[in-house]
């Protein structure tokens, strides 16, 4: 693989890292895109936000970010993270 595409994915992947940490970008985004940068997770709190994210990825799609934003919440608390749920 060529430095161009490779520095290419390390940049993607550092975008995507520093939306995951966003709370407005995790409920406001459509959630397929923001499962798509998941797998961009590196660190705690990227790695922390993806697991909760997809514990209840599945009602995203049909959530409003109301909605979105109290089941990260719920699920931020279930991880024990009281910092996390409360942004």
């Amino acid at each position: 693989m060529s430095d161009d595409l490779q520095n290419g994915g390390a940049r993607k992947s550092a975008i995507a890292g520093r939306w995951l940490t966003d709370p407005g970008w995790l409920v406001n985004t459509d959630p397929e895109q923001v499962l798509a940068a998941l797998g961009g997770a590196a660190g705690r709190e990227e790695v922390l936000a993806a697991a909760v994210y997809r514990a209840s990825a599945y009602l995203h799609r049909d959530a409003g970010a109301g909605m979105r934003r109290q089941l990260l919440a719920l699920e931020a608390a279930r991880y024990g993270e009281r910092e996390l749920a409360a942004r």
